[in-house]
């Protein structure tokens, strides 16, 4: 329970986001926030009104749920995983910022202190979002572990002078992305190779793979992330 309540809070304001009962851990850019302050503190004061003035609105109980039970995908996960997981909770953070925003809309016509507000959090989003995209611009290239970005130079080396990459047969990952690559670059898909259960590449060639350790003899050349290319060396003996 710790932890999936310490993966809800900190995934939304959290330098380092650990979530899960495997204590799985997301990297945000640079260290920073998944979402908005603005936002944040938008949807907090539309939870209260919403358990204030609309309890007996179905919609809003059905809101309120919906949005407690939302960051049970990425919180239950044991495996590595982006913030897609989370995204339901953002969508749901998004619906109750709506009354608070309607209430700020109200309280400006009415008061001076209220248009301050509206100014200061709108000022305080642009803020927030203008860092995320300096950023982003800065040090969202470097994350080519977790967001597959050396995929591709990786793949160069298998197909360089007209090779072909292998696969082995239970590696799904690595053999969708070949054939994407493939498909994207022009390269025949004749060049990707899945392997029969138990197969061995010939010799000298490259296999590429994420999961699964080779069923052969093979010396890793290159890796990135999780995945990685070898050398076959023949099977073994």
């Amino acid at each position: 329970e710790s932890n999936f309540l310490e993966g809800k809070v900190t995934a939304v304001n959290g330098r380092e986001v650990t979530v899960g009962i495997a204590g799985m851990r997301l990297i945000a850019i640079s260290g920073r926030a998944a979402t908005l302050g603005a936002s944040v503190a938008l949807s907090i004061a539309g939870v209260v009104i919403v358990a204030r003035r609309h309890r007996s609105d179905a919609f809003w109980r059905f809101a309120l749920v919906a949005l407690a039970v939302s960051p049970i995908p990425a919180a239950l996960t044991i495996d590595r995983f982006h913030a897609v997981r989370l995204a339901p909770f953002a969508v749901m953070l998004a619906v109750f910022a709506i009354p608070a925003i309607a209430e700020l809309r109200d309280a400006a016509v009415r008061s001076r202190r209220a248009r301050i507000l509206a100014g200061a959090v709108v000022v305080g989003a642009a803020a927030q979002f203008g860092l995320f995209v300096y950023d982003y611009s800065q040090d969202g290239p470097l994350r080519t572990g977790r967001f597959e970005a050396e995929i591709p130079s990786l793949l160069d080396q298998g197909w360089a002078d007209g090779g072909t990459v292998y696969v082995d047969y239970d590696d799904h990952e690595p053999l969708t992305l070949a054939r994407w690559y493939a498909l994207t670059r022009g390269i025949s898909q004749a060049r990707v190779v899945r392997l029969p259960d138990g197969g061995v590449p010939p010799n000298g060639t490259i296999a590429f793979g994420r999961t699964q350790a080779c069923d052969y003899v093979c010396t890793r050349i290159a890796q990135s992330g999780d995945y990685w290319i070898a050398r076959v060396k023949g099977p073994r003996s």
